[in-house]
């Protein structure tokens, strides 16, 4: 009784504030460098969350009841999950509280590694690939997602999207799947400022909000190592492995790759030499694939995908798409981006039947055709993203694809050739 009282007084205190609001930021215990688009939220409610900016940066407001008896949960890929109770984090007069977060690295390198040749790699992509469809997704399911896209130069946004999705699809398989893609809210913080009317063209159809999840950054779904796709294409690749992994029980294998300069071109295009890199990070486990990056050269082109598991089967967790556009053909403007983030994924058939679901998305359809009230409240506190100034969102974007560009002759070769 006498814990009850004091947790009811507990409470009467932190109801008179009304709203918390904690920020601060996520960055890598060893390094430092900031820890961009990790996930901080609720334990007891896991709907309930912001991610990171591109500088690690976080901002979540809550509720009295919230701040009082909820635990904070921060993971991302390859860290280990952080928690802390919300009333532990001191808090001023105001409802302000400060926490920056520091994430150790789940990854332990192992000691001795067995280093594949280009041989074993490729015939280990095989087997990956051959996996897919008993690796990723059920029968049906639903992914609740958030959307972020924009348009940018070197100091305004032309255009900002953002948009709550639910998207339905069922295994990766090569049967013809009945996918489908709603739209709950959508807004635009900053209106359009003049897009060219080539760019609005390019960019203006619906299926941009869904883009990551279809063709931007998700080749697992139709069998493809992007952009390198076509039936024999694994022959036409080089592969190097650049580190071996303990995740648990797990062993994982990250592995870089690109076109083999030395070996011509057969039964189609696969790419440009030199021009085109991937990187994935493989489960050896289960031959799944829980991470993929593609950059180029020139266009300046990055793409990355991560996947998560959920009752025993992968699913996708969040996707990029950025484009640096050059001045040669796209003057205006600087650089492109969509971002989709699965807030919860649901395989039970009655959980599936209650998710709402708002005006289907038609992918030929402009954009601008969508007609769906702003709800200005749905908004309050549903800042899923931080944003930051558009000179400091390019800056970082850019930074991000320059600095993955690698010499054409890093990657490793097969000795028995």
């Amino acid at each position: 009784m006498r814990y009850v009282l004091l947790l009811v007084q507990f409470l009467l205190v932190v109801s008179l504030h009304g709203q918390y609001t904690i920020r601060g930021y996520v960055v890598d215990k060893a390094t430092g460098k900031p820890v961009p688009f990790a996930s901080a939220f609720l334990e007891e409610d896991q709907s309930y969350g912001v991610l990171t900016n591109e500088k690690g940066q976080y901002v979540l407001r809550l509720d009295s009841i919230q701040y009082a008896t909820q635990t904070l949960m921060c993971t991302a890929l390859s860290y280990r999950t952080e928690r802390m109770r919300l009333r532990d984090i001191p808090v001023s007069s105001t409802g302000e509280g400060y926490l920056n977060i520091q994430l150790e690295t789940e990854f332990v390198a192992l000691p001795e590694v067995v280093v594949l040749s280009d041989l074993g790699l490729r015939a280990l992509m095989k087997r990956v690939i051959a996996r897919i469809p008993e690796n990723y997704g059920a029968d049906k399911y639903l992914l609740k997602a958030y959307h972020r896209s924009y348009f940018a130069d070197d100091t305004d946004f032309a255009q900002l999207n953002e948009a709550y999705l639910v998207i339905e699809d069922g295994p990766y398989t090569n049967e013809k799947r009945s996918d489908r893609v709603w739209i709950n809210q959508f807004r635009n913080p900053e209106a359009p400022a003049g897009v060219p009317p080539h760019i609005a063209e390019f960019f203006g159809h619906q299926k941009i909000l869904a883009g990551p999840y279809y063709w931007q950054s998700n080749p697992l779904r139709n069998h493809w190592i992007w952009m390198f796709r076509g039936e024999d294409v694994l022959d036409y690749l080089t592969f190097q492995q650049t580190g071996e992994y303990l995740h648990g029980t797990d062993t994982l294998i990250r592995i870089q790759y690109e076109i083999d300069t030395n070996k011509p071109q057969e039964g189609g295009w696969v790419g440009d030499a030199g021009y085109q890199f991937a990187e994935v990070l493989i489960n050896k486990t289960d031959l799944a694939i829980l991470s993929f990056r593609f950059w180029t050269k020139g266009e300046a082109i990055y793409q990355d995908a991560t996947y998560q598991k959920v009752d025993g089967k992968y699913y996708f967790q969040r996707g990029t798409f950025s484009w640096a556009i050059d001045s040669d053909f796209y003057v205006f403007p600087r650089l492109f981006s969509n971002f989709l983030f699965v807030t919860e994924v649901v395989t039970d058939p009655a959980a599936m039947k209650k998710v709402k679901k708002g005006r289907r998305i038609r992918d030929d359809e402009p954009m601008a055709d969508l007609r769906i009230r702003y709800d200005s409240t749905y908004w309050q506190g549903e800042e899923r993203l931080l944003q930051l100034p558009a000179d400091e969102t390019v800056r970082l974007q850019l930074q991000e694809i320059m600095e993955l560009e690698v010499p054409v002759d890093t990657v490793g070769r097969d000795s028995s050739k």
